[in-house]
């Protein structure tokens, strides 16, 4: 036969994994607006019975109930969603940067205007058109320097604008290769810890959401395949 204490324990696991479920539903609403947080749940399992498998059998109806208690606290994400959002954000990035890069040309070659290339061409050959019917015309020879001029300067400009749009993305590029090997050391550091903490069956949850928030700012950047080892540290491959 069972003690009173056993009842009052009973009581007190179910007090103790309510009051953990608490604490996990307001970790929740702290980071409501967290980014890459996850919601987390706590699972809650039937404690174990008495008497426990193994033990001398007791007087009694087969066990008896001991209570409730808190398997684990679970993070409630869903990998292969997040497979498809790495994808769709590297297309999103290289897109992207495509679409800056040729709108910037686009405003370098003014297409159409009246300072655009096809403008200026126009003048030049209208005015060797002119030059043609009118050799012996000092104006109409003149006219035709003065265009041959101004598409001197226009493609000089173009080229300059052009130089320096090349060195811009050169620049550009040095500060995402930072980036990237900024991520990949935090990601690689978040890695230590979360094998370390999960090795003895605890849930990294937290470091979890903020690997997963390196990883996808990774994705931006670099197309990446992503694996995950049995120890729970990723395997991070760029292509």
């Amino acid at each position: 036969m069972v003690s009173t204490f056993f009842g009052l324990n009973t009581g007190y696991r179910g007090l103790a994994a309510h009051q953990m479920a608490l604490d996990v539903t307001g970790h929740n609403i702290a980071n409501a607006n967290t980014e890459g947080y996850s919601r987390q749940r706590a699972v809650r399992e039937s404690s174990l019975p008495y008497a426990q498998p193994g033990f001398p059998n007791l007087p009694g109806p087969g066990q008896l109930g001991s209570g409730v208690q808190i398997a684990q606290i679970m993070r409630l994400r869903d990998s292969f969603v997040d497979l498809q959002i790495r994808n769709e954000s590297e297309t999103l990035g290289r897109w992207q940067s495509t679409q800056d890069i040729m709108s910037q040309i686009e405003g370098i070659f003014a297409e159409p205007s009246e300072n655009s290339l096809n403008n200026i061409l126009s003048q030049f050959w209208d005015a060797w058109q002119e030059v043609s019917k009118n050799p012996e015309s000092l104006a109409v020879r003149a006219n035709l320097k003065e265009s041959g001029q101004t598409l001197s300067s226009y493609f000089n400009r173009i080229y300059t604008s052009l130089e320096t749009l090349r060195a811009g993305i050169n620049d550009e590029v040095e500060t995402r290769v930072d980036d990237i090997n900024n991520l990949a050391t935090q990601i690689r550091d978040l890695n230590v810890q979360i094998v370390g903490i999960e090795a003895v069956n605890d849930n990294a949850n937290d470091l979890r959401d903020r690997r997963d928030l390196l990883v996808d700012q990774l994705s931006d950047l670099v197309n990446i395949t992503v694996k995950e080892r049995s120890d729970g540290a990723y395997v991070i491959n760029i292509q």
